[in-house]
């Protein structure tokens, strides 16, 4: 699954992995400053955040985001570390 890199289902240091209701990965892929949705064959199938948000400090981009759940109801909660913060990413169908 995955592979190093910055392209889509590729990761760059990722911190922690978490496991969805559909059996989906969902990544904390700390350098890439994002969390990648990996379906159960390991390809991407969704991504939140980006480097290039982080970099122009968009709001939803992350800043080396290094863990991630997902609770009883599909929210993703991601700790984004470098922004000494935790978001909460209310899922709907993507």
């Amino acid at each position: 699954m995955g592979g190093p890199g910055h392209g889509k289902g590729r990761l760059h240091y990722p911190t922690d992995v978490a496991v969805d209701g559909s059996g989906n990965l969902l990544v904390a892929d700390a350098y890439n400053h994002r969390i990648q949705k990996l379906d159960p064959d390991g390809r991407a199938v969704h991504i939140w955040g980006s480097f290039w948000k982080r970099l122009f400090r968009r709001p939803l981009g992350f800043n080396v985001p290094t863990g991630v759940a997902v609770d009883s109801r599909g929210h993703v909660h991601v700790a984004d570390s470098a922004r000494g913060r935790v978001v909460i990413l209310q899922v709907t169908g993507e």
